[in-house]
């Protein structure tokens, strides 16, 4: 039997993970928004919390002090960045989708529960008790769990683990759970995800040996184990009671294609958020990578929609736009004011704000906020390559112009189900925009949709847009931005 990466090894996930559901966490990321970066409203985000009938008060020294600690959770899940790293409030963009109803709950929880890794920007202390243990071994000079893991060669995936153990023995003709004894003995003493053959070997091995009986788990090692099965009971792929087994999903069992693509994409080394130290930029990293969609979304996107498994998408009703009438006006983009900008007008009285929480208000609010914010980075990436980059609030998003060169952009957040509609309405506008452009300004612009997701360039709707329709595709996720140039342009330079 292997032993553990060093002395006190463990998989921790806060203990918070168990005992919410879709609605908990919404209604708390809903509550947290109205107060993005702002500093010291934790007080305000826990009355806000009370107001709107989430979860209990918490009280501590009979003050009510709810965010203070369920707000572990969001920062565990990459929804928010930790306030142990950062004083204000700041909502990721994937919290920022989830209560604009652009990504379903059961999607979510599934790619965020599969991406988590260790080691991550989120566990960083190291408690006195793994200090003392480590203090005689050759890990004595690690400061933080950072560094330990970095040391002792670990960069792991347990989801992604615990199902390629399952998919393994279930092909191999195995179809039995594994207990919570057999994760402990047999998959947590792996560094790397490339070790599960070795998980699966040792587990048949134990099985046809009736004297194994397991080795003796310290209460934390157990614990630990028991967080992830309950927050893997949120992910569709598995099937688990929380606390002493796991397998396999019916969704899973009808669905192995998936199962083995989303392996071979979150067993890539490429995949992983590689730390290159410690520091506190390097925490602030791993929330900017685990807090956007990665390429995984879509593929667990594409299987629940095939399966007609996933709840229901909002509608979008904030892309049913008045008629324009009136000529473009284009000034240029001051993206911090933009950022600072407020779509909905929150009115001070707390009763009011949990009211807009409660009736829905707030997604709206969201879905302005994840537009802007896209628009802002890519303003300031123009910018920076010495660019003028202008907009018309009623109409063009994104007008890039250098020297006698331009290029428009459309910027849309999509997921698999409303891709599609998306992109047509998106192209819809770009056609019209540039046509009034070129009428009115007397520009004709490259055309551009800048987008939250990826569109594989090998795909038809990439050849479709591209090549036919001569519009280019940018898409923004953890991974970076993907650039798919229109046949015809004007200058490289937009498309770099």
């Amino acid at each position: 039997m292997r032993q553990l990466p060093y002395p006190g090894y463990s998989w921790p996930i806060t203990q918070h993970a168990a005992g919410f559901n879709e609605n908990d966490i919404r209604n708390m990321l809903s509550c947290a928004l109205p107060f993005e970066g702002k500093s010291g409203v934790g007080k305000k985000i826990t009355s806000l919390m009370i107001a709107s009938g989430i979860l209990t008060e918490n009280v501590r020294d009979g003050i009510p002090d709810a965010w203070r600690d369920y707000q572990q959770l969001l920062a565990e899940l990459g929804f928010i960045v930790s306030t142990r790293i950062c004083n204000s409030v700041r909502l990721t963009s994937v919290a920022k989708s989830f209560v604009a109803g652009e990504v379903n709950y059961s999607s979510l929880m599934s790619m965020q529960s599969f991406r988590y890794q260790y080691p991550n920007g989120q566990k960083y202390t190291l408690q006195a008790n793994q200090k003392s243990i480590i203090s005689e071994t050759v890990f004595k000079n690690c400061k933080n769990q950072i560094d330990l893991h970095i040391c002792s060669g670990v960069l792991i995936r347990p989801a992604p683990l615990i199902l390629r153990v399952l998919f393994e023995l279930f092909i191999s003709g195995d179809d039995k759970p594994l207990t919570l004894e057999e994760v402990r003995d047999f998959l947590l003493p792996s560094r790397k995800n490339d070790e599960w053959y070795q998980c699966v070997s040792e587990i048949k091995s134990a099985r046809n040996d009736s004297g194994w009986s397991g080795n003796p788990s310290v209460d934390k090692t157990r614990r630990n184990l028991q967080d992830w099965f309950k927050l893997l009971r949120e992910n569709i792929f598995f099937s688990t009671d929380g606390s002493r087994y796991i397998k396999l999903s019916q969704f899973s069992l009808r669905n192995m294609d998936s199962v083995e693509r989303i392996l071979c994409y979150c067993e890539n080394i490429e995949s992983f958020w590689i730390p290159t130290s410690s520091s506190l930029e390097e925490q602030f990293r791993w929330f900017s990578w685990y807090g956007q969609f990665g390429d995984l979304i879509t593929t667990v996107e594409k299987v629940e929609y095939s399966q007609n498994v996933s709840e229901a998408v909002f509608a979008d009703d904030d892309d049913s736009s008045q008629p324009v009438t009136l000529p473009i006006s284009l000034s240029e983009i001051d993206e911090d004011a933009l950022l600072k900008k407020k779509k909905i007008s929150f009115n001070i009285d707390q009763d009011e704000i949990a009211r807009s929480v409660i009736q829905g208000e707030i997604r709206r609010y969201a879905k302005h906020i994840l537009h802007d914010e896209i628009v802002a980075e890519f303003a300031k990436k123009f910018k920076a390559q010495g660019a003028m980059v202008v907009s018309d609030p009623n109409t063009v998003d994104l007008l890039v112009i250098f020297g006698n060169a331009s290029a428009m952009f459309e910027v849309k957040t999509v997921n698999y189900s409303n891709m599609r509609n998306r992109i047509r309405l998106a192209l819809g506008q770009v056609e019209e925009y540039s046509f009034r452009l070129l009428k009115e300004k007397g520009l004709n612009p490259d055309r551009g949709i800048i987008l939250n997701r990826s569109i594989n360039n090998k795909s038809w709707q990439a050849e479709f847009l591209a090549e036919h329709m001569n519009v280019g595709i940018i898409s923004r996720t953890s991974s970076g931005i993907s650039i798919i140039p229109p046949r015809k342009r004007n200058w490289d330079l937009f498309w770099k």
